[in-house]
């Protein structure tokens, strides 16, 4: 599979599982006053990786390469952060909030930064690790199936 691939149906999963896990919140945050928190954005990077781990070996019958693992993991968080500033911009045109400026005001820009930052390389080290745990659990679900 070319990265093109990869790529892509990292992006189509990507988002629906975000809408999947905004639908989610909205309902816990509606009807049990449960706010989900910062973890689901995470989540929004491991089911995609690990998707596309799985696609790839299930198709190749190989593992990828370590170097091409981390170049797709770095493309994944940055497809992630992009289609999740994408989701919260339209989120908040839709309910008319300006969130930047409340939180820029409240910790300032730097800390803003920092944070997008800290995120980026967590974004990088969950997707680089999850895709290739899905990959290898493939892998090997590959081979008991031949015994």
């Amino acid at each position: 599979m070319t990265n093109t691939h990869i790529l892509t149906r990292f992006a189509v999963v990507t988002g629906i599982t975000m809408a999947a896990l905004i639908a989610v919140n909205f309902v816990l945050n509606a009807y049990f006053a449960y706010d989900a928190g910062a973890g689901l954005g995470l989540v929004s990077m491991i089911v995609p990786a690990m998707d596309a781990g799985a696609n790839h070996v299930r198709k190749t019958s190989h593992l990828i390469e370590k170097p091409r693992m981390w170049r797709l993991a770095a493309f994944f968080a940055l497809i992630n952060v992009g289609m999740g500033m994408a989701w919260m911009t339209g989120l908040v045109a839709a309910y008319d909030v300006n969130l930047a400026s409340i939180y820029i005001q409240q910790i300032g820009f730097g800390v803003v930064l920092g944070i997008m930052v800290f995120f980026i390389g967590l974004y990088l080290l969950a997707g680089r690790f999850f895709l290739g745990l899905a990959a290898r659990q493939e892998l090997k679900r590959q081979e008991k199936q031949r015994r």
